[in-house]
């Protein structure tokens, strides 16, 4: 009994540390040592599952935080406008100027929810994704007159000036909604950080590639940021 206890105490050791890892604590791993037997091919199989389960949940945590942070713009902007529309008394083309713009917001999230439910299906294979040509001039006019709305816009300077005639070369493929998303943020950051400067959001081909340009005269991104960007 004694060496049978002896003998399975490795194994016991694993069980007991794979029952005590919890999503609080994926981080954990076993202890493979230096052998090269079955027991530490087993704890080196577990650590291979538990970095990809850590990944797994780390990347759907920041999908949850994006997608709330997202969300929270245009219902913010819905949210303020009925507050304007309730603060006095108006005449009846301002309330129908509050509701386009209200109509406008609420489109913007029906769009992004489509956006980040199409996000969500889209595994590795790419299923559920569903590319289509948008033009990268037309979502930077759709940007800027969304964020005219919801506050920053007006502070927007767009320069499509150096565009081709081409409108094959302003051209992409993929998903116009999260593309939207995904610059969006960029200008929005850009608004945020600029004070009350403009921002430049300027859109041309060089020949070779689409350019996206966005400068402001904000505090630029500390070293330490830039790794997650």
């Amino acid at each position: 009994e004694y060496f049978a206890t002896q003998a399975l105490s490795p194994i016991n050791r694993i069980i007991r540390k794979v029952q005590s890892i919890r999503a609080g604590n994926l981080d954990d791993r076993l202890e493979v040592g230096r052998g090269k037997d079955e027991l530490a091919e087993l704890a080196g199989t577990f650590n291979n599952m538990l970095d990809r389960l850590e990944i797994a949940f780390d990347q759907q945590s920041r999908f949850i935080n994006n997608a709330s942070h997202e969300l929270r713009n245009p219902l913010t902007a819905i949210l303020g406008l009925t507050e304007v529309g309730q603060a006095r008394q108006r005449d009846a083309a301002s309330y129908k100027e509050l509701l386009r713009d209200i109509e406008r917001e609420a489109q913007r999230l029906d769009h992004l929810v489509d956006g980040l439910l199409q996000l969500a299906q889209t595994g590795e294979s790419g299923k559920g994704f569903t590319a289509v040509p948008f033009r990268v001039d037309e979502i930077a006019m759709e940007i800027k007159e969304a964020m005219t709305v919801s506050g920053p816009g007006g502070r927007i300077r767009l320069d499509l000036e150096e565009l081709p005639e081409d409108a094959r070369g302003i051209t992409l493929t993929g998903s116009p909604t999260l593309f939207k998303v995904a610059l969006g943020n960029i200008v929005e950051n850009a608004c945020k950080y600029s004070g009350n400067e403009p921002v430049q959001l300027r859109v041309l081909n060089d020949g070779n590639d689409i350019l996206i340009l966005v400068a402001d005269k904000g505090i630029g991104i500390p070293s330490g940021e830039l790794t997650n960007i």
